[in-house]
């Protein structure tokens, strides 16, 4: 199971993707929380 959280501020969006727990595999990102950082969060999951 695969799981992102996010961290909401008025300026950044910071997240974490759990790629696997058992190996602890963690991919952060941070974005501005904006309509184009919505839409690179939105990339950066979906690519």
């Amino acid at each position: 199971m695969q799981v992102i959280g996010v961290d909401v501020s008025k300026e950044k969006l910071h997240c974490a993707w759990l790629r696997d727990a058992a190996r602890r595999q963690v991919r952060p990102k941070s974005v501005a929380n904006t309509a184009d950082g919505h839409a690179a969060l939105l990339a950066w999951a979906t690519g």
